[in-house]
């Protein structure tokens, strides 16, 4: 099946995450585009598992631990016999998740439809031999942040590591203890309140590197 004759271009989406894989710009349109550039949406798959024509799909879910869910999805193909007009059908199965951990905004309050909507079109798509992958499979989940290794707080962090200091505990005591005329502006109250490295103050953060150094 040539299935880019049977897809309008309302169907695709340009692949974003190609382009900026790649450091490059996304065109702002589908014309032109490779597979490999693009995703399709789910209206897409149904239109093309339309026109392939298929007897049934059975989609079985099931939920292995809480907010994790798994679907099953099975499609039964028309196929003519001897070019005849009898038919006959053969199946193709796949399976797709939906966790709390790749949806993210209203997805996560369904995950039932998303992971159903993932099985059928993961099913589409291999069964076709359809190489691009659809939207709704696409990793929806908010990118993780990266902690900022440069911070003045992360590195007095590393500091009092390096000087032999291996909890936060350790070195408030070590500043509560140091501080009297060698910090100019540390109280003991101040101090008192830092629950962590990132509450003490980029300031304090410095000074203090210079002391453990």
């Amino acid at each position: 099946m040539n299935w880019r004759e049977k897809v309008n271009n309302e169907d695709l989406y340009v692949n974003k995450g190609w382009f900026e894989a790649r450091g490059q710009t996304a065109p702002d349109s589908v014309e032109g585009l490779r597979d490999c550039q693009l995703l399709i949406k789910l209206s897409g798959i149904k239109r093309l598992a339309e026109e392939r024509g298929y007897t049934s799909v059975d989609i079985n879910v099931s939920h292995p631990y809480s907010d994790y869910v798994v679907a099953k999805c099975s499609i039964f193909w028309r196929m003519k016999i001897n070019h005849e007009e009898r038919f006959s059908s053969f199946s193709y199965s796949e399976c797709a998740n939906a966790t709390k951990a790749n949806t993210n905004g209203f997805g996560k309050k369904f995950l039932e439809a998303i992971a159903c909507n993932r099985a059928f079109i993961r099913c589409v798509r291999s069964s076709l031999g359809i190489h691009i992958v659809g939207i709704d499979e696409i990793d929806a989940s908010e990118p993780e942040e990266i902690p900022n290794k440069n911070t003045p707080q992360k590195k007095l962090e590393d500091a009092a590591i390096k000087s032999g200091i291996s909890s936060f505990e350790e070195f408030q005591k070590y500043a509560k203890e140091g501080q009297e005329g060698l910090v100019e502006g540390l109280v003991l109250e101040a101090i008192s309140k830092w629950k962590s490295y990132d509450d003490v103050p980029p300031k304090d953060c410095r000074a203090y590197i210079k002391l453990l150094k």
